[in-house]
Order: structure tokens, then sequence, then C-alpha cells
């Protein structure tokens, strides 16, 4: 069994210990947080130790030997730092997929992602590294989303939909057909996309506008 210490201490994270309570071959050891504190839980979380980010990965390693990551925090910035660390120190990062999630067998999952309960994915579609996938999202085919992405709950994309590295797009969006979201934007909760995202921006609306450029 892989045991899976968790990067991130968040909200984002709550879910990891239901969803690998429903896997039998991984197992949760604990969270490592880096300030953000702890603010899903009072204390531990959910009966897992929550280590210190200094603690990591050097004595987290000597007292639980070999272990694989996945990055469960919501702001970018820190999501970027992380992302940056697990490839400088060579970590495993695993993908955790939620057992009602409907995966086409022709689908591409990265690594290090995290696919929640009622996701459903699309035959041709690729997900790259490190994105997370909310509850009953949906990604039709031969859509691309690449690194870094996070998609709130209940995002419906349909098919040749690209959405670039680094963006967050807020629960309850959709978009329709082949449009791009570019790299660094964040899509407000509810918006629906009709035409392509430039990179760096904020956008939202029903049509989705730019409403501000983005740092």
């Amino acid at each position: 069994m892989k045991k899976i210490v968790v990067l991130g201490a968040d909200p984002q994270a709550r879910i990891i210990p239901d969803i690998l309570g429903a896997l039998d071959n991984l197992e949760l050891t604990g969270f490592v947080e880096w300030g953000e504190g702890t603010k899903f839980l009072i204390g531990d979380a959910a009966g897992f130790p929550v280590f210190p980010g200094n603690q990591f990965p050097e004595e987290i390693q000597s007292r639980m030997g070999t272990f694989e990551v996945i990055i469960a925090m919501s702001p970018m910035e820190k999501r970027k730092e992380r992302i940056r660390q697990v490839k400088d120190l060579s970590l495993n990062p695993v993908t955790i997929i939620h057992p009602s999630a409907v995966i086409s067998r022709s689908a591409e999952i990265g690594r290090g992602c995290l696919i929640c309960p009622g996701v459903i994915i699309g035959p041709g579609a690729k997900i790259g590294d490190h994105t997370i996938l909310n509850s009953a999202v949906t990604i039709d085919h031969d859509s691309l989303i690449q690194e870094n992405v996070i998609m709130g709950a209940g995002v419906h994309l349909p098919g040749y939909v690209k959405v670039l590295s680094d963006t967050f797009i807020g629960v309850g969006s959709c978009s329709v057909n082949g449009v791009t979201i570019g790299h660094n934007c964040l899509i407000g909760a509810g918006s629906v996309v009709t035409r392509d995202i430039p990179d760096n921006v904020i956008a939202a609306g029903v049509p989705a506008r730019e409403i501000k450029k983005r740092g």
C-alpha cells in the first residue's frame, strides 16, 4: 500500500481523507502546512498528523520512509511553490481518483491530480499534472486541461476546450465548444465562457468578460 502525504492543510485538502477512505491501495499518513493554518479542523486533521513545513521532507521521510505526495491547497502562488519543490526534490506525485468518477479509457490523466466524486472525463480528454477537479466537474471529449488548473464544483466544459496552466475556474461555470481559457486566469463562479479568454485576466459574467488584468 502506498503512503500518501498531503501538501497543504487549507480547506481544499479536507476531502482527501474521505476519498482515500474509499480506496484500498493508498494510505493517508498526514498533512504538511507552511503557515496557511489548518483552517478546516482544529488540532489534527481527521485524526491524521499535520507536520510543519520545516519538517518536509527529511524529517517526515525519516519517520515514515518512502511516501508519495499530492498538493491540495488553493492559492496558485503557493501551489506553484510546492510544484517546484516536488520537482526539485524528485518526489513522486500521486493521482487520487474517487471511485465514483467516470473516466473514458481514452482520456489521459497526469500525475498529482485530485479527481473528486462525480467527475466525468470524456474520450480523448487530457488532464495535466497537479490539476484539481472538484465534485461533479465534467470535461467532455478532446478537451485539454494543462498543468495546475483548479475547477470548482459543477464546472462543465464541452468538447475541444483548452484551459491553460495555473488557471482557476469558479463553481458552476461552463463554456461553449472549442474556446481557449488562457494561462493564469481566474474565471468567476457561474460564468459562461463564449469566446477565448486571454492570459492573465480575471473574467466573469454571462457571457464572461474581462474585468481586469491579473499579475
